[in-house]
């Protein structure tokens, strides 16, 4: 079994935590034109992964976010990024607090990152821009 880590433990390194920089790894997007204006479609947006590596004093974490629309079972869009943050940390990453990092706090501030992101693909690929919910 698990251990998870307590609510004391996990703000005690998160005040501890601060992130230096955020970088887009890399991107890949895709639509097909011809349903890219239809109306009946359903979206779907996630984080697929998340990882990190421990160096010394600083922690990188490298994520990655997954958007597709889909009319019924064709994709009509795809945008697929991933990115680098790497942070200063007064003390290590355990496993343990980094699962419930990746859950929480990562998200809040990856998200607006990719939001952003598919927003101005979207309009860029001259299809209406889409708009991922704040989640």
């Amino acid at each position: 079994m698990q251990h998870k880590i307590t609510p004391k433990e996990y703000n005690r390194i998160l005040e501890g935590l601060q992130p230096i920089i955020v970088s887009l790894e890399s991107l890949s997007a895709w639509v097909d034109r011809e349903n890219a204006f239809e109306m009946d479609t359903t979206l779907s947006a996630e984080c697929k992964d998340a990882t990190f590596v421990q160096g010394g004093e600083n922690v990188v974490v490298i994520a990655s976010y997954r958007c597709r629309v889909r009319k019924g079972r064709k994709v009509i869009l795809k945008i697929d990024a991933t990115y680098r943050v790497e942070f200063s940390s007064e003390e290590p990453f355990s496993d343990e607090f980094f699962d419930t990092y990746k859950e929480s706090s990562l998200q809040l501030l990856l998200w607006p990152f990719f939001r952003e992101l598919v927003y101005d693909i979207t309009s860029k690929m001259y299809i209406p821009p889409l708009v991922l919910p704040f989640q």
